[in-house]
């Protein structure tokens, strides 16, 4: 209402004052006219200025406001989410240890079969395997011939049992000895025969000891009385074989000098 009042009274028109005249000094001054504009009330609270004192000016409080209960806060159960910085300074976790899996037991290992007492070893030495040589293509007319040879015994102390062929026809024509040669000529063994084997070709006969090694190689080969040496022989070891060979006459022909020698012929 004051309000429309104002506006209202801002319309009408005042009428000018008239202009003072002079009066006397006992006559007092005329007032101002007062208008009826109604004061506007500002809704602005007052700011009060400091004084020359400096005194405090007076704090105004905020007023409180009621925090709702369904703002309040709520304590978290959720553990802390680390930065990666701290992971990575932070130990690792341990692991886990890891279960062993149990495996059934062994039915074979819970009723073991008990092994028969051990024999001690008997060690037994088993005679040299005997070697054979096959006999020659074309046997020989005039000489006697090695055609085979079996070895038993022990090493330097061999049995050689040699089986020889020739064309004995008595005492004025027989083989007399076959021995044991080293390819270099030198006699190692000769067994000695005193008869003629007219009636009985090819034969065997055995002699030794023969000193030699068992991978020594010599050479066997028969001498034939009136005709000397010469024919097929045999050339190898004892635990390499033996194979034929053809036999000069001419090799370690000095031989049939050295002993023994047989002393003469039976038959």
């Amino acid at each position: 209402m004051l309000v429309f009042l104002g506006l209202l009274g801002c319309g009408t028109a005042l009428a000018p004052s008239p202009s003072p005249t002079a009066m006397p000094a006992s006559t007092p001054a005329p007032r101002p006219s007062i208008t009826s504009e109604p004061r506007v009330l500002s809704s602005q609270p007052a700011v009060l200025s400091p004084t020359p004192e400096s005194t405090p000016s007076p704090v105004r409080k905020a007023p409180a406001v009621a925090t709702p209960k369904s703002a309040a806060p709520k304590l978290s159960t959720a553990a802390p989410v680390l930065s990666e910085g701290a992971k990575s300074s932070s130990p690792p976790p341990a692991a886990a240890p890891t279960a062993t899996p149990i495996l059934p037991p062994d039915p074979s290992l819970q009723n073991p079969t008990p092994e028969p007492p051990r024999q001690p070893e008997t060690i037994s030495l088993a005679p040299t395997p005997q070697v054979e040589a096959p006999p020659p293509a074309v046997a020989s007319r005039d000489h006697a011939d090695v055609i085979s040879i079996s070895v038993s015994g022990e090493l330097g102390s061999y049995r050689f049992s040699v089986t020889v062929r020739s064309p004995d026809t008595g005492c004025d024509r027989y083989a007399d000895w076959w021995e044991v040669v080293s390819p270099g000529g030198q006699l190692i063994y000769r067994r000695v025969l005193l008869h003629s084997h007219s009636g009985e070709q090819p034969f065997t006969r055995s002699g030794g000891p023969v000193d030699i090694q068992s991978d020594e190689t010599v050479i066997v080969r028969g001498h034939m009385n009136g005709m000397g040496y010469g024919g097929a022989g045999l050339k190898g070891s004892v635990t390499g074989g033996f194979a034929p060979m053809e036999i000069p006459g001419a090799f370690g022909a000095g031989l049939d000098q050295l002993g023994p020698l047989p002393s003469g012929c039976a038959y």
